[in-house]
């Protein structure tokens, strides 16, 4: 019988818990050849709740980038409905389809995984409203290598560093439009005239000039 990608994502969570790295749920923990129903893969993390997803990788002439897009959108889906803090994305290989389940958690413990880590930092940064949208950026690895890079985005959460990359995005966006305005001067009139960008009178600009002079004495 082939495995379902939803017995790997429970077999990983317990991998991961057996690492000291997560705590998963009793039906996580006991999933066993008797298990009929699948479980919700939703562990806690640091006091963080974990989801993971993930999907085969296509058979050799499949899409790759289209099974990495529908396993990021479902680890992005549970951030953004709130249901976890982070998100694991996987693509799992092909072969574990045919490995029998008695050796399925050791067989995945050793292959190489591509993965991708999802953040409440990274969801809110694909929301914003910039002019370019980068994908969810997948690596690959082992088992260690994913703990590792959980670690990683911990850490990276809990700094929050949301708002300095959110201001690095704007300034990026205003340097698009200055560098587009320079080449149309027609262009920088027009918005002038809409905006009722007026240059100040002398007088006005030389009491400015006092004012900013008398600050710095």
């Amino acid at each position: 019988m082939s495995s379902r990608q939803e017995v790997l994502n429970v077999l990983l969570a317990q991998l991961l818990q057996e690492r000291g790295l997560v705590a998963a749920p009793e039906q996580i923990q006991n999933f066993g050849l008797g298990t009929r129903r699948m479980p919700d893969v939703l562990v806690d993390f640091h006091g963080l709740r974990l989801a993971i997803e993930g999907e085969f990788a296509p058979y050799p002439s499949g899409n790759l980038a289209q099974a990495e897009r529908k396993a990021a959108d479902s680890a992005l889906k549970r951030v953004e409905q709130g249901i976890a803090h982070i998100g694991i994305a996987l693509i799992y290989p092909d072969a574990l389809r045919s490995v029998p389940f008695e050796r399925l958690k050791e067989e995945l413990a050793r292959v190489s995984l591509r993965f991708a880590i999802v953040t409440e930092s990274c969801q809110q940064q694909l929301s914003l409203p910039t002019i370019e949208k980068e994908p969810v950026q997948f690596t690959e690895g082992s088992l260690d290598t994913l703990a590792e890079a959980l670690r990683r985005a911990y850490e990276q959460l809990i700094h929050d560093e949301v708002l300095e990359h959110a201001i690095a995005l704007i300034e990026k966006g205003i340097e698009r439009f200055v560098a587009a305005l320079r080449v149309q001067p027609a262009a920088t009139e027009r918005f002038k005239s809409v905006l009722e960008v007026k240059e100040l009178p002398e007088e006005e600009l030389e009491d400015e000039e006092v004012g900013e002079e008398e600050a710095y004495e």
